[in-house]
Formats: C-alpha cells, sequence, structure tokens
C-alpha cells in the first residue's frame, strides 16, 4: 500500500492528541463525580453514560477519525499500466543572430526583444515538441525537438551572435534546417516560428518556403524592426558608409503565405507574441507522445466508509443513552 497525499498522515498525531485531552477530562470529570455520589447515583444524577458505554463511543469516535484522515491521505494499492498519450505541435523557433539583429531601434537591441518574447512563447508552449535553431549567415540547431523545459531554456540563454560562424543572414537556410528536426512519422500540425528582422543574403527564403509547405509545415513569422531602417552601429560597408538595417515584411508575410501560416510584427513592447499565441491555439493539435505509466488504484472509499460507518454507530449509542436518560 502506497499513499499519494501522506503528509496528510500527519493529521493522526494531532488526532491521538486531542483523543488523548478527552480522556483525560472524562477521567476527571467522573473523579469528581464519585466524591459526591455513590456509583449507582453517578448516571441519574450526570445523565452520563455508564463506563462501558462511554468506553465503547469513545473507541468508535477515536477509530472514525484515524480511519478518515488514513482517507484524506488516499491510499492507494494494485498497480495497472496504461498508455498515456500526449496531443500538442511539434514547433521549431528560429532566431536570426546576424548582425543586424544588434540595431537599435528597439532597445536595448533587436537581439534582446527577440530572446526576452523567445522566452514567453517557449513558457506558453510548454507541453508542445519545441526545438532551436540559430542562423545568421548560416544555420546550426542548438536544441533537437524536445519536451524538457530545462533543455530549451539553457539553450535559449547560449544562443548569441558569437555562435555562429559565418555572417550574414540567410533566412532560406534556417528554413532548411528546421524541416530536418522534424520527425517523419508525426501526423499532426508542424510549425516554424521565424524571429527575425528578413533581410536576406541570397538563400531563396521563398523556396525554402514552398519547401515547407510540400513537407505540411507551417510558417509563422516575427518581424523585428522598423521598415524605415536603423544604422547599425559600429558597421560599416565596404566603402565605409554605414550599414541600415529595415525590416523586411514583404518577404516574410511571403513566406508564410505560402504555408498557410501568418506574419506578426513584433514590437519593443512585445504586441505580436500574443497575437502569435492565439494563431497557434488554433492550430490542431495531434499526437506527439505516447509512454506506460503506472497507475494505481484509489482505495480511500474503503476507509472512508468505515470511518463514515463507526460515526454512525457512535450517533445511535449516543441518541440511546438520551433516551435511556
Amino acid at each position: 500500500m502506497r499513499f499519494a497525499e501522506p503528509q496528510q498522515l500527519a493529521w493522526l498525531a494531532l488526532w491521538a492528541v486531542l483523543v488523548g485531552l478527552f480522556v483525560w477530562r472524562e477521567s476527571r470529570k467522573r473523579g469528581l463525580l464519585r466524591r459526591f455520589a455513590a456509583h449507582p447515583m453517578l448516571a441519574r444524577l450526570a445523565c452520563d453514560d455508564s463506563p462501558a458505554r462511554a468506553f465503547t463511543r469513545l473507541f468508535l469516535l477515536s477509530l472514525a477519525g484515524a480511519l478518515l484522515i488514513v482517507a484524506l491521505a488516499r491510499p492507494q494499492w494494485g498497480l495497472k499500466l496504461e498508455k498515456v498519450e500526449r496531443h500538442g505541435l511539434e514547433v521549431v523557433i528560429a532566431m536570426d543572430l546576424s548582425r543586424s539583429m544588434n540595431a537599435t531601434d528597439y532597445q536595448p537591441d533587436r537581439l534582446a526583444v527577440a530572446k526576452r518574447e523567445l522566452s514567453v512563447l517557449m513558457k506558453e508552449l510548454a507541453g508542445n515538441k519545441l526545438g532551436l535553431v540559430g542562423f545568421a549567415g548560416s544555420a546550426l540547431t542548438f536544441c533537437p525537438l524536445t519536451m524538457d523545459e530545462g533543455a530549451t531554456g539553457l539553450f535559449l540563454e547560449q544562443m548569441s551572435e558569437n555562435m555562429m560562424p559565418v555572417p550574414g543572414t540567410a533566412v532560406g537556410d534556417a528554413v532548411r534546417e528546421s524541416l530536418k528536426l522534424f520527425s517523419r512519422e508525426h501526423q499532426g500540425a508542424r510549425v516554424i516560428i521565424l524571429l527575425t528582422d528578413g533581410e536576406d543574403q541570397g538563400s531563396d527564403p521563398l523556396g525554402a518556403a514552398r519547401e515547407a509547405a510540400r513537407e505540411g509545415v507551417e510558417i509563422y513569422a516575427l518581424g523585428l524592426g522598423n521598415p524605415e531602417g536603423a544604422v547599425l552601429t559600429g558597421v560599416t560597408s565596404e566603402s565605409g558608409a554605414p550599414v541600415v538595417s529595415k525590416l523586411d515584411e514583404k518577404t516574410l508575410q511571403g513566406m508564410a503565405e505560402a504555408t498557410g501560416g501568418k506574419y506578426f510584427r513584433l514590437d519593443e513592447g512585445g504586441n505580436g507574441t500574443q497575437d502569435l499565441l492565439v494563431a497557434l491555439s488554433q492550430v490542431e493539435k495531434k499526437r506527439i507522445d505516447s509512454q506506460m505509466s503506472r497507475r494505481y488504484t484509489e482505495r480511500f472509499q474503503i476507509f472512508l466508509g468505515m470511518g463514515l460507518a463507526l460515526l454512525l454507530g457512535e450517533q445511535m449509542l449516543r441518541g440511546r443513552r438520551r433516551r435511556m436518560a
């Protein structure tokens, strides 16, 4: 036998103390009565039980309370094996780690806002399979699809521009790398979430989106930055001119539409994240995991029933005493 809530058994100690105090009070009361009346007159003077009946009532009440506390701790025995299935989405989040994400049109910069909102997304999407891809001029898998929230959170902390060996921005390569992570046997919804300013340097993002559509993968894009552009601090072109990074909403909208997904603009205050979550909540969820789970049979009903029966018996004795009095 095991208890699902063993901490409830601590109430047995308090119950034992209360029963002890009651016994002491009854013994003291009977001792005082004996000073004023002979034993045969006690019941008549005090309208009290005989010692045998009083002991029986106390025993029934004490045992009933103990059984009810045991029932509260939820005793269980009898092991069953059950197949437990989890339903959800397979979601790969691809985050832009290129130099353009250091633009300060968002404070402190685009990358900091993206990582903050990604933390919100991962928390809200807990229970689904999540994977992480980072990209700049090439794309790298930081975390494969997993339901381990601790693992995805740990890899998120490590994602930075310094982790990317090739400079530039290859949005199409990010989609292709993300597609590699999905399990082929999964028949449910598969989603890629892109967090990027959308600037691309020759990786054919629309072509990559069409590849995703053929595999039944939807792209949901969160665009960061201003369409008017922002100057990248400390970055210049070959001619020495300042480099301006602009949000390319047209490309991101085209990628989302090509796969049946949606595009949202993520502003500095985080608006866009909740719209994305609402959209994902409407996507049909399928089985993403199954495993055998051990389940014990609840037996608290036995102890609850015995406890209530003893309380009923104690009440019947109490009613009999009153009729005799």
